[in-house]
């Protein structure tokens, strides 16, 4: 089972998602975002479960990524399989979702 990666470049992003079949990005503030810390706990628990790469991104220190990726708003979580993007999830959304996963 895994843990929660954290990526701080586009670069490194970028591997992540090529060298694995399936990723979970969460983009989220380190500071000053409610749901950014209610998903948190959440994502930790589905990412201890899984066999699933679960990343996180910190806006704040990435904006490289964030022009990337098109985040307009926190947290935003997105699904990759085999490279390409399947779902997104943003705002109490996310949160609602992964704390169902458990």
């Amino acid at each position: 089972m895994g843990e929660v990666r954290k990526v701080q470049s586009l670069a490194e992003l970028t591997e992540v998602i090529n060298d694995n079949d399936q990723v979970v990005v969460d983009f989220s503030k380190s500071v000053g975002c409610v749901y950014c810390t209610r998903l948190a706990p959440h994502f930790k628990k589905a990412a201890e479960k899984s066999e699933v790469t679960f990343v996180e991104v910190d806006v704040l220190s990435a904006p490289d990524v964030i022009d990337a990726f098109g985040i307009q708003s926190v947290p935003t979580v997105l699904h990759f399989k085999k490279g390409e993007s399947t779902t997104t999830l943003t705002g109490r959304t996310s949160v609602k979702l992964l704390s169902e996963l458990e």
